[in-house]
């Protein structure tokens, strides 16, 4: 009896378990047609049938790859139709193409998801989900507080120039580093490598004038620096280590549990964004 108790049991944790997964899915996979077309596609796990063949199998592409996909398929079409047929196949998450360039877009003949149960493993036994979480929030508190230091940061330029001019009128170089200053909030930073460009064309007076801005700042960008430290030491312990090791296949299986990643848009780069709940 106690036997037959623990079979239930298992029995039911385990379709809880697959129904939560699926649900994870469903719930990532609406959150990718939300965004639609975007600079930074997200990727998107979806199973694709070649009705050709009758094959089938998982593929994880970018929003953008699938969307081009479908035109291919279908002709092209709004991609609020593109995304109305997709939200409504939200559950099984499941399409047949025929057309040999819409099977090739998406690397259908040469796309084989691996390690799927290794890393199905990490995450669970791992909580990545929960990790991951951790960078979301220090991301977002580095961006309060880098908006915070923005706003400061003008009117603490401002005293700078006061401060000086109290005593003396700025020469033509420091003038222009106030302009540049004003101009980008990164230009300082170029100062933290002796073989930049902005750095090897000041003199050494110039180089002075720009060491003393920095120690104006450093106070009050320390917190900003702190948080984006912390949160580039997760990313990578609990992002890109993995991502390194398993590739696409992280990113697959990854997104049935919830995990959204993208491609970045200005470099090719696949990045982490957000955990689906």
């Amino acid at each position: 009896m106690k036997l037959i108790s623990c079979v239930l049991f298992l029995l039911i944790f385990s379709v809880r378990l697959f129904a939560q997964d699926k649900s994870l899915a469903e719930k990532a996979y609406l959150h990718v047609l939300q965004n639609g077309f975007s600079t930074a596609p997200e990727f998107v796990v979806i199973t694709i049938t070649n009705a050709n063949t009758g094959e089938s199998k998982e593929i994880c592409v970018t929003a953008t790859v699938w969307f081009n996909a479908l035109e291919m398929e279908y002709l092209p079409n709004s991609e609020k139709s593109y995304i109305e047929y997709l939200r409504s196949n939200s559950h099984s998450r499941t399409f047949a193409l025929t057309k040999p360039d819409a099977l090739k877009n998406i690397g259908f003949v040469n796309y084989h998801l691996k390690h799927e149960k290794r890393i199905s493993e990490i995450i669970v036994k791992n909580h990545l989900r929960d990790s991951l979480k951790k960078i979301n929030l220090l991301r977002e508190a580095a961006y309060k507080e880098g908006n915070l230091y923005r706003r400061n940061r003008r009117i603490m330029l401002l005293t700078f120039t006061d401060s000086i001019k109290k005593y003396r009128n700025l020469n033509p170089e420091e003038d222009q580093i106030i302009k540049d200053l004003n101009e980008s909030v990164s230009y300082e930073e170029s100062f933290d490598n002796p073989k930049s460009f902005d750095y090897k064309k000041l003199s050494e007076k110039g180089l002075h004038f720009m060491a003393l801005w920095r120690t104006q700042i450093r106070s009050s960008k320390q917190k900003y620096n702190e948080l984006s430290k912390e949160s580039n030491r997760l990313y990578e312990k609990f992002f890109q280590r993995y991502y390194k090791k398993y590739g696409m296949n992280f990113c697959h299986v990854g997104f049935k549990h919830g995990i959204i990643t993208f491609l970045g848009d200005e470099v090719a780069y696949v990045g982490y964004g957000i955990i689906i709940d």
